[in-house]
This record gives C-alpha cells, sequence and structure tokens, in this order.
C-alpha cells in the first residue's frame, strides 16, 4: 500500500475536519474519499479532451475514462465530439457517396 502526503493551508484543513465532524469520518479518510471521487470524474475529462485533440486514440481514451465503452461512447455522443477523421478523408468519404447510384446499391446479380 502506498502513502500520500499534502500540505494544506490552516484555512483549508479546518473547513476539511469541520466537514469530517459532520460527516462522522475521519480527515484522512475524508480526504482519501474525495481524492477517489473526483479522480475518476479528471481521468474522463483528460480522456475526452485528449482523444478530441487526437492526442490519444478511441481505445486508449476509452481506456483511461475507465467507464464501460458504452458509457465512454454516450459520453462521445452527449459531448458532440467526432472521430478525428482528416478532412482529407473526410472530403474523399463524402465524394464517394455522392457518386453511389441507386442502381450501385441494388445492383442485382447476373445469373
Amino acid at each position: 500500500m502506498k502513502q500520500i502526503n499534502f500540505r494544506l493551508s490552516e484555512e483549508e484543513y479546518e473547513s476539511l475536519k469541520l466537514l469530517a465532524i459532520h460527516l462522522n469520518e475521519s480527515v484522512s479518510n475524508l480526504s482519501k474519499r474525495i481524492l477517489l471521487e473526483n479522480l475518476s470524474e479528471i481521468r474522463v475529462r483528460i480522456a475526452l479532451k485528449a482523444y478530441q485533440e487526437n492526442k490519444i486514440s478511441l481505445k486508449r481514451a476509452w481506456k483511461l475514462s475507465g467507464l464501460s465503452f458504452p458509457e465512454f461512447n454516450k459520453l462521445l455522443v452527449e459531448n458532440h465530439i467526432e472521430p478525428p477523421i482528416p478532412e482529407e478523408l473526410d472530403d474523399k468519404l463524402i465524394e464517394i457517396a455522392l457518386d453511389i447510384t441507386e442502381e450501385d446499391v441494388f445492383k442485382r446479380e447476373k445469373k
């Protein structure tokens, strides 16, 4: 097990102590709980931002987030984050899609 030490101002410590007393918890347990609860939020924010900025792949972003894949995918949709597709590829895909005719889609196999 690892230990983390950090410094707080007197004012920060007193605020934390009052909250711990109110919640009937020790200051150290409350600090740990707050840290861990916020850590998952931070991981998700970092994963979304890194993916959006094309700094990491979808798989790495998903793993970093700590969420299930459907949960992560839902967040991508909710935050309007699209896959980072290069503009040239996007343009080419649109061009191909516009060139497809109804006959191309519904071709019947010749016997």
